[in-house]
C-alpha cells in the first residue's frame, strides 16, 4: 500500500483523555486500521473523553466513513464524551450530509476540543 493510500491511527492517552490521530486515507481498504483502533479503545478503562483528529487525513470515502461511524458508536457507548477536530471543510460537509458525524461534536482544532470538554481553561 503506498503512502498516499495508507492509513495510520495513533492513540495518545493522558489521564481520562484519549486523542486519536488519523494519518492518511480513510477508505474501505483501510477500515481494518480503524477497527484495530476501535478494539484498542474498547479495552481501555476509565476513559471519559475522546478526541478524533482528522488533521492529517488526506482523503475520505463513504465506505471508510462507515468504519468511523462504528468507532464513534464504540466511544459513545462507553460512555465517553466525543469531539472531532481538524476536519477539512469538504470532509465535514460530506460526513454531515450523510449523518456520519454529529454537528455539536465538531470542533475547529484540538485546543477548542479540549476547551469544550472542560479540559482547558476557556
Amino acid at each position: 500500500m503506498s503512502e498516499t493510500t495508507a492509513l495510520n491511527c495513533s492513540i495518545s492517552e493522558k489521564g481520562t483523555l484519549l486523542v486519536i490521530s488519523l494519518l492518511g486515507a480513510v477508505t474501505k481498504a483501510n477500515e481494518m486500521v480503524i477497527e484495530k483502533c476501535q478494539k484498542e479503545i474498547s479495552e481501555k478503562q476509565g476513559i471519559k473523553s475522546v478526541v478524533i483528529s482528522f488533521q492529517d487525513v488526506s482523503s475520505l470515502d463513504f465506505a471508510g466513513a462507515a468504519a468511523l461511524v462504528r468507532l464513534q458508536k464504540t466511544i459513545r457507548d462507553r460512555p465517553s464524551a466525543l469531539r472531532i477536530c481538524c476536519l477539512k471543510i469538504d470532509f465535514r460537509v460530506r460526513l454531515e450530509d450523510r449523518g456520519a458525524i454529529r454537528t455539536p461534536e465538531i470542533c475547529k482544532d484540538l485546543a477548542e476540543s479540549l476547551k469544550s470538554l472542560g479540559l482547558l481553561e476557556k
